[in-house]
């Protein structure tokens, strides 16, 4: 029977095992991170995290790879100058007022 959950229902996590710890070592010295850990044993990231931290001594698990954004695709709004132009903030640099 499984155990109750917080709210008193019954708990569906399915538990950690053998199996689940095994492919996390496995896949960590393959220098995969936790995220792609997550995708290749069906665990979520939180799971794969915990599952690291029990080892001894703790694997430590890479944060994904930032990868660079192609020109034109960057985030509205998170270029300063860029959010400046769009609600006409822009410095006026020839000498009038």
């Amino acid at each position: 029977m499984p155990a109750p959950d917080r709210a008193g229902g019954e708990s569906t996590a399915r538990p950690i095992t053998y199996d689940d710890r095994r492919r996390v070592r496995e896949l960590h010295a393959q220098d995969k991170n936790h995220n792609e850990i997550a995708r290749a044993i069906g665990r979520s990231p939180s799971t794969v995290s915990k599952i690291a931290g029990q080892f001894e001594p703790p694997l430590t698990l890479t944060p994904p790879k930032s990868r660079p954004q192609p020109r034109g695709t960057q985030r509205e709004g998170s270029d300063p100058l860029n959010l400046a132009a769009q609600v006409g903030l822009t410095r006026q640099t020839s000498g009038s007022r």
